[in-house]
């Protein structure tokens, strides 16, 4: 099920980030990477002015978090992450897809990221192209990640081309 957030899911949220970051982004950066991209202790206040504003969806399986996906505009995801134990079981897709109707609804002819190595694959796969590699920096260690986009417009043709 995705539904829209809500202030109670704040501590599943950033439990879910945090454990995504450690252990599906390790794989793609190092272990100074990871500590400085999430931190031991998060501040959670700053997720919860986050969370506060933009458009957050959340995935939920038997009651349980598997995903979240925040948009900061109509045309911006500012974060998709999904629980490991639901990695590549179409929680990414799942809510990528109510992403996708929501920007479209909101009148966006496109959508933009900042993505991961780790989830580049995943962006590609829906469509995204990559706009420039970049390097961002995290509590003095630099990461490496994508800016990528997709143009609604041509796949909203594309799809409907391909129902016909």
């Amino acid at each position: 099920m995705i539904r829209e957030y809500a202030p109670q899911d704040l501590s599943a949220i950033v439990d879910l980030i945090g454990r995504s970051v450690r252990e599906l982004a390790s794989r793609d950066y190092t272990s100074a990477q990871i500590s400085a991209w999430w931190p031991e202790r998060p501040d959670v206040g700053a997720w919860e002015r986050r969370l506060a504003t933009g458009t957050t969806f959340v995935a939920e399986r038997e009651g349980r978090m598997v995903g979240v996906l925040r948009m900061e505009t109509s045309e911006h995801i500012d974060l998709l992450f999904v629980h490991p134990t639901f990695a590549r079981q179409g929680v990414a897709r799942a809510l990528h897809d109510r992403a996708m109707r929501w920007a479209i609804d909101a009148g966006a002819s496109r959508l933009t990221a900042h993505v991961s190595i780790t989830a580049r694959p995943f962006f590609d796969r829906m469509g995204f192209r990559v706009v420039a590699p970049q390097t961002v920096e995290r509590h003095g260690v630099q990461l490496r990640n994508f800016r990528m986009t997709l143009d609604l417009m041509a796949r909203s043709g594309a799809e409907s081309d391909s129902s016909a």
